[in-house]
């Protein structure tokens, strides 16, 4: 199995080393029957053929370049994410919901 990854930018990381930015929109894998692609239905396209194009302009196309990566090979391949990505991104707990006091917690005067 290798990963299907696209590069939509790059960042500094903290000792001052410009990395890339990676995302991962699938896997290719292989059967008795030949090739085939997995592809994470959460993955906008669009949204990434749009980031290439901001990051390079001058080689924006209209398709979206994906890069095919070994699995076994941890050491080559991109990081998933940048550090600063939206997707390692956790949201805080939700709001506690607001419970009106039961008519028997009132006090008859």
């Amino acid at each position: 199995m290798k990963d299907l990854m696209v590069k939509t930018g790059t960042y500094i990381n903290g000792q001052g080393e410009e990395k890339g930015e990676w995302v991962k929109i699938g896997a290719l894998g292989e059967s008795a029957n030949g090739l085939y692609v997995l592809l994470d239905p959460a993955v906008n396209l669009a949204g990434l053929l749009m980031k290439q194009a901001i990051h390079n302009p001058e080689k924006a196309g209209k398709s979206v370049m994906v890069s095919i990566f070994d699995r076994e090979n941890k050491a080559a391949a991109p990081p998933q994410q940048a550090p600063h990505s939206p997707q390692q991104y956790q949201a805080p707990p939700p709001p506690q919901q607001y419970q009106a006091p039961h008519p028997n917690d009132y006090q008859r005067k």
